[in-house]
């Protein structure tokens, strides 16, 4: 593991986090400009729909968002579960997507929005049904991130390839064998 992976991987995590703020935002604005569709996302189509367009972009932000050099494995996943835990707490802190609750919480669950809108259709809000869905649902933007940062990397050699020595080294090696004593 290199010196600054961590460093690279929390800003990799946290550009895509904003950028899926910014999406779901740049969504809400989309569908309030034309308020005649009978569509809601308070429906399980709503909590389906939100669910996959939350993980299609998490999963397409970590595969844009991957450096050339493989991050290892057991790093993305440690990232993850921060995320994770950082996503369940702002859920369990405002429970209601866009209700009363700190700021910072509200600012950080953003891209669940269409997912907790859609999860009030199912279960009454501060329900353990809704408590213990939104805790999953917490769960679908840092493991596609994930999944994005990891997919398309070769799979890790159990041990590195011997180098072969140069010639240079051959012919070395060679004249001591040649002259002892030299």
């Amino acid at each position: 593991m290199k010196k600054y992976d961590v460093m690279r991987l929390s800003g990799t995590v946290l550009l895509a986090h904003m950028a899926l703020c910014a999406a779901v935002f740049l969504l809400i604005l989309a569908a309030a400009q034309d308020m005649t569709s009978d569509f809601t996302f308070r429906s399980l189509y709503g909590l389906a729909l939100g669910a996959l367009g939350t993980a299609a972009l998490a999963f397409a932000l970590g595969w844009g968002l991957r450096p050339k050099e493989p991050l290892h494995k057991n790093l993305c996943w440690n990232a993850a579960m921060v995320l994770y835990a950082l996503n369940a707490l702002a859920f369990l802190l405002a429970p209601e997507p866009l209700g009363n609750g700190p700021i910072l919480a509200l600012l950080w669950q953003f891209p669940m929005v269409p997912m907790l809108v859609g999860l009030d259709a199912l279960a009454a809000p501060g329900s353990a049904l809704h408590l213990f869905l939104g805790a999953l649902l917490a769960a679908v933007e840092p493991l596609c991130l994930t999944l994005g940062l990891l997919s398309g990397r070769r799979a890790e050699k159990a041990a590195p390839e011997p180098t072969k020595p140069s010639a240079e080294a051959a012919e070395v090696t060679n004249d001591k064998e040649n002259t002892p004593h030299a």
